[in-house]
């Protein structure tokens, strides 16, 4: 369980799905099978912007995920 306050790193080789991961939890992707929860909550059930609200990533290069995606 990761409490309100902690911070967490997903660490990982090329490929091994760390992008993934945090795309699924942010709500940009859906899996498709299986389920997600936070704090007892589906993940499916929250709207992106309800996730942006509790959830904050960071990725390794920040100025490229921006300007990739611009």
């Amino acid at each position: 369980d990761i409490k309100r306050g902690e911070f967490v790193s997903v660490l990982g080789k090329n490929g091994s799905g760390k992008s993934t991961i945090t795309k699924l939890i942010m709500g940009v992707i859906e899996a498709d099978s299986g389920s997600m929860s936070m704090n007892g909550q589906d993940l499916n059930e929250l709207t992106i912007f309800e996730r942006s609200q509790k959830v904050g990533v960071v990725m390794q290069n920040p100025n490229h995920m921006i300007s990739h995606h611009m």
